[in-house]
């Protein structure tokens, strides 16, 4: 790969395209990409909704800035399994 290419994918990827490169390199760049801002975009829009609904419930933002740190490991366990290079 050009060290070009890889300089244009991270000012047009960010730091993700240019992990997600690293990672599986550019034959399904756009699919990874597109699976990745699909989850983003998921997280945005239930976060806050998530947050108010539980926040209306309880009468305090307790449980979910408690469950926010556990949701991002969560994420980045699931993201290091699916990344995780097969062995033979």
């Amino acid at each position: 790969m050009q060290p070009g290419a890889l300089t244009f994918a991270h000012g047009v990827c960010g730091p993700a395209g240019k992990c997600a490169i690293t990672r599986f390199g550019t034959r399904a760049l756009g699919s990874i990409l597109g699976v990745l801002n699909l989850g983003w975009r998921f997280g945005a829009a239930l976060g806050p909704v998530s947050a108010g609904f539980l926040y209306d419930l309880t009468g305090a933002y307790t449980i979910p800035f408690g469950a926010a740190p556990v949701v991002v490991l969560v994420s980045w366990g699931l993201f290091a399994l699916g990344s995780s290079r097969r062995r033979a």
